[in-house]
């Protein structure tokens, strides 16, 4: 070893051969660090593209349901004017509603007083069937301008559950829809719908980070 170390300090060519080497070694580890950095840098960007694209054409998707409902609801709300105080209107004008639009499941007609007195979407809790609904109101007027009902559309939450079960940014990924107070609006499990918000599962599994990013969407 002793004259193998003389031999390296003695030796200017072997001095050069290994200094060589060395910056050589240096400089391809370095590249490889950078190429890692970058690629992965490159990966989360292309991931995240693809990510915000998928869910964009979601929103789109679940945004043209509804505005499908919506317009439904309108072309059957004025074909009924017209036939309101005839007799099994409201029978015949609610079956229709959902006879026109696969993503509606009831249409109810009623005539009280209402707090409702513009077009709006809401949601209810439960239904008969314990299914979470989406529910379209829009308000009846006389007339003479008088609101004397209302017209409910409703959306089973399962259904649009169901589209955004199909969506997959990624092999182990999955979709949901939050409102402004963080409980789940659509969910590929429907037991999660107007169960416990996201921030209380997030409280039960105790992960900071994931109240961080609910906060954040």
């Amino acid at each position: 070893m002793n004259k193998l170390t003389k031999l390296i300090k003695c030796s200017l060519p072997i001095k050069i051969s290994l200094m060589a080497v060395s910056a050589m070694a240096i400089l391809l580890i370095t590249s490889m660090l950078v190429m890692v950095i970058y690629s992965r840098k490159k990966v989360k960007e292309e991931t995240l593209q693809k990510v915000t694209l998928t869910l964009d054409a979601t929103m789109r998707n679940i945004d043209n349901v509804l505005l499908s409902v919506e317009q439904t609801a309108g072309n059957v709300y004025f074909s009924f004017l017209p036939h309101i105080h005839e007799s099994g209107a409201i029978d015949y004008f609610s079956r229709k509603m959902v006879e026109s639009n696969p993503y509606v499941t009831d249409c109810t007609i009623t005539f009280s007083d209402s707090t409702l007195s513009e077009a709006n979407w809401f949601l209810k809790p439960y239904n008969s069937e314990k299914d979470s609904l989406i529910c379209f109101g829009l308000p009846i007027w006389n007339n003479v301008g008088k609101h004397i009902g209302a017209m409910y559309v409703d959306v089973s939450m399962g259904q649009l559950s169901r589209i955004v079960a199909q969506v997959k940014p990624s092999a182990n990924s999955f979709c949901f829809l939050l409102d402004s107070l963080g409980a789940f609006i659509v969910h590929p499990n429907s037991e999660r719908l107007m169960q416990k918000s996201a921030f209380e599962f997030s409280n039960d599994l105790g992960n900071p980070a994931i109240n961080e990013a609910l906060e954040a969407m």
